[in-house]
């Protein structure tokens, strides 16, 4: 049996009796932390007790620190009866994964860290409404839109990795108010972000206090954010275009961002393709926004879908599968592909005709092998139909590159220089390309050839 006992935010006079009468019971005491000034108290009355203090000097990360808590607290509380000492089980994550794992266990409640610190707060600020410990800001940052609470800083090296994390969402000049305990006595100082990792002290009972930051002060922004500007803008009183749009209406913006994105990244300007990506990002939340009023999904569906799809497609990561899983085999697994001709079917024709035909090329497998045969012939022959002409050279292409698509837009960029040079070098002979006969033009477009041999 485990009895999890609350010991609060420092002094042993906030205590609850029943967790007075749980650490005085003579049964085995565990603290997760003997950094606390309970565990002082309780040595100096000769009571024994042991701690976890070591684990935080070995564990790859939180996660696994509080699950290795939770395994030993389970192995003990099987030959004796264990009190286990945290500041608030609440909020603690070794408590939730003992609560995981359907522990035997009793949980004592007490003033939690929550409750005291909210009251040390400076007059005019609202209570947290969210709570996190350091190791849980891993898994869930707290969010700009209501105050938040962050517990168990205890190192300085800690408390500047969560500066660098929260000044991705709030001003490094914010206003945030520091917890630290002196001689059993909390300490409330309001600062500035910037100066967190700054302090004299650093402990298990250290906090910080984020008030809410309202959305017209904000200097960054995010996903939710985006979300919130485009249910404004379709809203009665928004925007009256963005109102009106309908998907079909928006199908032509998705396929131009989607590009001018992709010319960014050939651009490599990482400043104008993430202002590009951003365009694409509006481009899913207006589509999210248009389905979610009309009640048929809405950004979380989205967001599950493809995280479903790239749990599903990595199953060495998230499966526990022992070696790596083709893509393609993948997708045939579930979309279960009866024949290849039905993989071939399942190549989107909204893509461009190109990239269309290089993927079903590259699906194709055996089946290409008396197409290429054919296409050779219609190359070399006469009288061909202009479609087939097009598909062998197509098909020649994909064979030698990996992205005929950028390999034909860098044979336009070559054309398009190789235009450029002529056009100059008849305009610097006083003439223009319209006065000149085919004869005449063949002539420069020699000069231009030999020139890109030389």
């Amino acid at each position: 049996m485990i009895c999890v006992a609350s010991i609060g935010p420092g002094s042993p006079d906030y205590l609850t009796q029943a967790c007075l009468e749980a650490l005085t019971s003579g049964k085995k005491i565990v603290f997760r932390t003997s950094q606390h000034p309970v565990a002082d108290w309780l040595e100096k009355k000769h009571v024994p007790f042991t701690s976890f203090d070591a684990m935080y000097e070995t564990a790859d990360d939180f996660d696994a620190l509080y699950e290795q808590m939770a395994e030993a607290l389970m192995e003990k509380s099987r030959k004796e009866d264990i009190v286990y000492a945290v500041p608030d089980p609440g909020c603690d994550v070794s408590v939730q994964k003992l609560v995981s794992k359907a522990a035997d266990m009793t949980i004592l409640p007490g003033v939690s860290l929550s409750s005291f610190y909210l009251s040390q707060l400076p007059a005019g600020s609202s209570a947290a409404t969210s709570l996190l410990t350091y190791a849980a800001c891993d898994f869930s940052l707290p969010y700009p839109d209501a105050p938040c609470l962050i517990t168990e800083i205890f190192t300085r090296s800690l408390a500047s990795d969560l500066k660098l994390v929260l000044s991705d969402c709030y001003p490094e000049t914010s206003p945030v108010v520091f917890f630290s305990t002196e001689h059993d006595r909390c300490r409330t100082e309001q600062i500035p972000l910037y100066e967190l990792d700054r302090q004299k002290q650093y402990d298990h009972l250290t906090a910080l206090y984020l008030p809410a930051l309202p959305f017209e002060a904000r200097e960054r922004f995010s996903f939710h954010d985006l979300m919130h500007i485009m249910r404004v803008l379709r809203s009665p009183d928004g925007c009256p275009w963005d109102r009106v749009q309908t998907h079909a209406s928006l199908r032509p913006y998705l396929l131009e961002e989607a590009y001018e994105a992709a010319g960014a990244i050939d651009e490599e300007d990482m400043d104008h393709l993430a202002d590009e990506l951003g365009d694409v990002m509006l481009q899913v939340v207006f589509h999210a926004a248009i389905a979610e009023a009309a009640g048929d999904f809405n950004a979380t569906d989205i967001a599950t879908s493809i995280c479903k799809k790239m749990m599903r497609r990595h199953p060495q990561i998230f499966g526990g599968a022992k070696d790596a899983v083709s893509w393609e085999e993948l997708k045939k697994e579930e979309r279960r592909y009866a024949t290849v001709s039905d993989s071939l079917r399942d190549v989107s024709r909204a893509l461009p005709a190109l990239t269309r035909a290089s993927k079903i090329f590259s699906r194709s497998g055996a089946l290409s092998e008396p197409l290429d045969a054919w296409f050779r012939e219609i190359i070399n022959g006469t009288g061909m139909e202009d479609g087939d002409i097009l598909l062998a050279c197509v098909r020649s292409v994909c064979r030698n590159q990996p992205d005929p698509e950028a390999f034909l837009h860098r044979c336009i960029e070559r054309l398009i220089g190789q235009y450029e040079w002529m056009e100059k070098q008849i305009l610097s002979d006083g003439k223009s390309a319209e006065s000149l006969t085919s004869q005449e033009l063949h002539v420069y477009w020699q000069m231009v050839m030999k020139k890109m041999h030389d």
